[in-house]
């Protein structure tokens, strides 16, 4: 190893293997490294800012997890992978730029990076993984581009100050748990290449009021509504086949549901949780009487024809 003051380099001089707890303040790296490696700056809480060389080309899980005083930090674009968690539990990080390069945001990789304000993700991200951004409760805004056709579970779960999300063509599935406890939603746009909405996606987003669910969607998980205590009214396209159990729990306010389905079926069923006598149905017009004379649906408050 090559020990450069606090700093620990391999032989080869292309990896930062290790940091000292103690270093403080402002840090720049020496050129000539490729990789940060895994837990380097763990837990550094004295270190407020870096500058990285633009000869890195990776950094590595944990790298950075839990320095608690970086406020800002700068990704050259010669780097091309951020690994696991490296930014997690960060909590004085405002703002942070992921390089064109990077095509994964690894899981949990800025968790709890509690007052992030923005972040900016690039046009090559093709995934975002698993609790990517989850509990960073200061952040406003996303945009996911349209190259981006997966993010995993629980992935912006926490953001409770999360207000505007924009969501391109090419995104397929709204993930377990995608936006659970993202309390200042108030509504979304859903583009129509997403195919499911799976458990638990807006779990106690308490000031979402409404929701037009498209009719590239063809499955509603359980719970996917659980406790929205302000949604007044939802969409339901006929190409959705299949809503979960508890979808609507604790929905106190819904009082519409546009259905476009035909002919009544069993898309809405008992233990969604909707109370039936306080909302009112709209169906395609031609379908009113099928839905008036049916034994479940004929206990909503009013059928109406949705014109």
């Amino acid at each position: 190893m090559i020990n450069n003051n606090f700093l620990e380099i391999s032989n080869d001089g292309n990896t930062l293997v290790k940091c000292d707890k103690s270093i403080a303040g402002n840090l720049v790296l020496p050129n000539g490294l490729t990789k940060i490696g895994p837990i380097a700056f763990s837990g550094c809480s004295q270190l407020t800012s870096i500058v990285i060389p633009n000869t890195v080309t990776e950094i590595g899980s944990y790298a950075f997890e839990k320095c608690t005083g970086i406020v800002s930090i700068n990704i050259p674009d010669s780097v091309l992978r951020i690994g696991e968690s490296a930014f997690k539990g960060c909590s004085s990080l405002i703002s942070i730029n992921i390089p064109k390069t990077v095509t994964t945001i690894c899981k949990f990789s800025f968790k709890d990076c509690k007052h992030l304000e923005s972040v900016v993700i690039p046009s090559g991200i093709t995934k975002i993984e698993e609790g990517a951004f989850m509990g960073c409760s200061n952040l406003t805004e996303i945009v996911i581009p349209s190259s981006t056709k997966e993010i995993g579970v629980f992935a912006f779960c926490g953001c409770n100050k999360l207000s505007k999300i924009h969501l391109q063509y090419g995104i397929i599935k709204l993930s377990e748990g995608l936006f659970k406890d993202c309390s200042n939603i108030e509504t979304l746009f859903i583009p129509n290449s997403v195919q499911s909405i799976d458990a638990f996606a807006f779990e106690c987003c308490a000031n979402l009021k409404t929701l037009e669910i498209p009719n590239s969607v063809s499955s509603v998980g359980e719970g996917v509504f659980f406790f929205c205590k302000e949604l007044t009214s939802i969409t339901i396209p006929s190409s959705v086949r299949e809503i979960g159990d508890f979808a609507f729990k604790g929905c106190r306010n819904l009082r519409i549901i546009h259905l476009k389905h035909q002919s009544p079926n069993n898309v809405l069923k008992p233990r969604l949780g909707i109370v039936r006598s306080k909302i009112k149905l709209y169906v395609p017009p031609e379908s009113i009487e099928r839905y008036e004379e049916h034994p479940y649906y004929g206990i909503f408050s009013k059928i109406i024809s949705d014109e």
